[in-house]
């Protein structure tokens, strides 16, 4: 199935929809709010995509299994 991302600014009452086009799990925001990790699967192969909330823009990060859920670390 092809996941469709929807996020709203509870702040601005803004909503935002990204159809990637492709399946993505498990995602998570990063501390920023302007980036999506999750663990995907598209015509680019399987792994952790990174998905760039202002443009729409995905790239696969990580190929490979999922192994875990991704997360942000602080730096």
């Amino acid at each position: 199935a092809i996941t469709t991302l929807i996020i709203k600014d509870l702040k601005s009452g803004k909503t935002l929809k990204i159809d990637t086009g492709f399946y993505l799990e498990d995602p998570a925001l990063s501390p920023w709010g302007n980036y999506i990790l999750a663990w995907g699967q598209s015509r680019k192969g399987k792994g952790f995509y990174l998905i760039h909330l202002d443009s729409g823009l995905s790239f696969l990060y990580l190929p490979g299994k999922s192994v875990s859920s991704p997360t942000w670390a602080p730096f």
